[in-house]
């Protein structure tokens, strides 16, 4: 849902996924994240989907993300 989310308004991003890569599991915990998928924008973050906060956000950090 968030990758599609992300599409449909053409923001770039990075998939790092959790269960197979060891470095993205290991950055995950580190910053204390506990629900995947994790969005970070202009430092604020979107844990799960939430469409609501993630316009804003995006609305907030202006062209380009």
């Amino acid at each position: 849902m968030v990758k599609k989310f992300l599409d449909e308004r053409a923001v770039s991003y990075e998939v790092r996924r959790v269960g197979v890569d060891a470095a993205a599991s290991a950055a995950f915990q580190a910053r204390g994240w506990r629900l995947p998928p994790v969005v970070e924008i202009g430092g604020d973050v979107v844990e799960g989907y939430d469409p609501e906060r993630l316009e804003s956000l995006l609305e907030s950090a202006g062209p380009g993300g």
